[in-house]
């Protein structure tokens, strides 16, 4: 009522919806889908809905030039690449699919934004979705259908939230997935809460059609090891992994995005992941996550950075460097887990990891003092315990997927600062993965190039590539 016969309550109503939808979804401080495509493309399609049921009924609404729209859709293009079949960061059986289905033609016509056309055909989007098909009937009715364009920008980082995504073409294209490669990194300042997981500094890696890396165990309700730090791509300190209360921030950002820059066939990324861990004991158990005792006993206090470094070289391969101290001596453990149960080869030497996911051959090395590192090597449902801690998940797991082989790689000795630096090269079915050397703990050359992250070592003269990390201290 107030709407139709007001001005000033029209423009009231205007300013309030548009600052809701701005300020509630995955890009505003008061809440963020934390969740990705698990939750997150569900509650869009809610959302999506919802903003058409306004939008027709009240004809001067254009509700679609609101740019949060525009950037939901950019969003979820890129945090759950089409043709990969699992999400590491919530709730999965493919609901993806689904709700891009659902939701995306939707969002083309309210936006007139052709990214999210082209999406909902490469996810095989039919004439119309059963999911509320009567707004499929109205939507013609209302708007021009965009014509199918793809994004120019290959890499996208957004602060707000905590990702960053870069992939070797436009991030809505099947064929991207299939032939190209790309990288998923996660440290978000509002950390893991409600249905999210205790996950950030975490990676998702894929290439040549094939996820490199596996996180999240099943990702499913209730599964508490996919909730868990340890069953993500991230790192563990003495055995413990991520924590904060089940309500309220004891922090104003918990993770953060401290670098992200573009440049010739290089994308770089890092976040700030220290304060995701707990600083004292305490019961952070929470829905989904009966949390070990453990965590009632022990905390760390003397944590005092982890930032994690990506580089995405060429479109092709990854190097990752992670800055770790605390004010005493500790163990970090670096996390890696490999979907598929095939052989895996260890050359301790170079520590260097030889595998293939699907079809795709995959090295990972690591070049930081690699003779002062161990590998476990955790399979199956040994990957659900914790070694360092006794925690054991097995009992609480769903669903029916469980990784082949979960890498726990930890400094032999207790130290009070460690670096890892490590590659991960993939290459086609058939191809042969380049010569990767370490040039000292910190430089490494692969193939070509030469890259290094200490710019006062004696080889950053040298190389191609130089990451000065000193600026995030």
């Amino acid at each position: 009522m107030l709407y139709e016969h007001s001005a000033v309550g029209k423009e009231w109503f205007e300013i309030c919806l548009n600052y809701l939808i701005a300020v509630t979804v995955g890009h505003g401080f008061d809440e963020g889908w934390n969740e990705g495509a698990g939750y997150g493309t569900s509650k869009n399609k809610w959302l999506t809905n919802a903003s058409l049921y306004y939008d027709t009924a009240l004809p001067d609404a254009h509700l679609g030039r609101n740019p949060r729209y525009g950037t939901l859709g950019d969003w979820f293009c890129r945090i759950i690449p089409v043709g990969m079949s699992h999400h590491a960061w919530g709730n999965q059986a493919n609901a993806s699919r689904g709700n891009h289905v659902a939701a995306f033609r939707k969002m083309a016509y309210l936006t007139g934004d052709g990214r999210l056309i082209s999406n909902w055909r490469e996810y095989g989007g039919d004439k119309f979705s059963p999911w509320r098909a009567w707004i499929e009937y109205v939507l013609p009715a209302h708007y021009a259908e965009p014509e199918p364009t793809q994004d120019a920008r290959l890499a996208r980082c957004f602060p707000v939230d905590g990702w960053v995504m870069a992939a070797s073409g436009p991030p809505g294209l099947r064929s991207t997935y299939e032939q190209g490669a790309g990288v998923i990194f996660q440290c978000r300042p509002r950390g893991g809460y409600s249905h999210s997981f205790n996950s950030d500094g975490s990676f998702q890696l894929h290439a040549y059609g094939q996820m490199l890396n596996h996180g999240g165990g099943t990702s499913a309700n209730l599964d508490a090891y996919a909730y868990h730090t340890m069953s993500h791509n991230t790192i563990l300190v003495d055995g413990l992994g991520q924590a904060q209360p089940s309500s309220g921030m004891t922090y104003p950002t918990y993770g953060r995005i401290v670098g992200f820059q573009e440049s010739d066939g290089l994308v770089y990324m890092a976040g700030d992941v220290t304060r995701c861990y707990p600083k004292e004991p305490g019961n952070y158990r929470r829905w989904g996550l009966p949390l070990d005792e453990v965590y009632a006993a022990r905390a760390l206090p003397y944590l005092e950075r982890f930032i994690r470094h990506i580089l995405f070289v060429d479109g092709s391969y990854f190097v990752v460097y992670d800055d770790l101290r605390c004010s005493q001596p500790a163990r970090y453990t670096w996390m890696y887990h490999i979907l598929p149960d095939s052989p895996v080869t260890f050359d301790a030497n170079t520590f260097a990891v030889d595998y293939t996911a699907g079809d795709v051959p995959v090295r990972l090395q690591h070049i930081y003092r690699p003779e002062a590192l161990e590998l476990d090597n955790r399979k199956g449902e040994d990957g659900l315990v914790n070694p360092f801690t006794g925690e054991d998940y097995r009992a609480l797991r769903k669903g029916d997927i469980l990784c082949g082989h979960n890498l726990w790689i930890t400094n032999r000795e207790p130290s009070e600062e460690w670096h890892f630096l490590s590659v991960v090269y993939p290459q086609p079915s058939g191809g042969e993965i380049p010569a990767i050397e370490r040039i000292d703990d910190n430089t490494v050359r692969v193939g070509e190039k030469t890259i290094c992250f200490d710019p006062s070592a004696p080889s950053a003269a040298a190389a191609d590539i130089l990451v000065d990390v000193t600026q995030f201290r």
